[in-house]
């Protein structure tokens, strides 16, 4: 078991080997609702209700930075008793690759975006954005990450839906 120091580690829940695909289900699902009420109250000019929303999304981005690395040395010792193989250094390498070129795109994906919807950049001091561009950089940093988290969230519940019954039937 670990304790995982994320949303579902800070509200004291102790999670097994298979425990740990549903934190990262809850985690993700808890991250995906707060991106909904972010996008609902966002822009706001009220410093005590972002200073709440951002503290909540923390708290949610624990879910998905931490919990893959605890259940990673599970991971990889059922791959070395399935498989009789030890992949750490592999599977680091590609997962942390994987990490390295999402943070490369994301950003040039955001720039697109913002854009091709009249975004004004400038150097020189506050610049008024349209109505289209606030918009646009709403959705990209509110609902584009939540349809993100709902994809990663059906492939964990299609990759660990056979190990369902046999942990329930324990």
């Amino acid at each position: 078991c670990h304790r995982l120091d994320s949303f579902p580690g800070r509200l004291g829940v102790t999670f097994g080997k298979t425990g740990q695909a549903w934190a990262l289900v809850l985690g993700l699902s808890f991250y995906i609702l707060l991106l909904f009420a972010i996008f609902m109250v966002f822009p706001s000019t009220d410093v005590t209700l972002m200073a709440l929303m951002f503290v909540l999304a923390g708290m949610a981005n624990g879910s998905y930075q931490q919990i893959p690395w605890a259940m990673y040395p599970d991971l990889m010792d059922l791959t070395r008793q399935q498989s009789g193989e030890a992949i750490e250094g592999t599977f680091s390498a590609i997962w942390l690759f994987g990490q390295k070129v999402a943070n490369a795109l994301a950003p040039m994906a955001l720039a697109l975006i913002l854009g091709m919807n009249g975004w004004k950049e400038t150097s020189l001091g506050k610049v008024e954005q349209t109505a289209d561009a606030i918009q646009a950089l709403q959705v990209s940093v509110t609902m584009i990450p939540a349809a993100v988290l709902m994809l990663a969230i059906l492939g964990l519940l299609f990759i660990y839906r056979p190990a369902v019954p046999l942990a329930s039937q324990n």
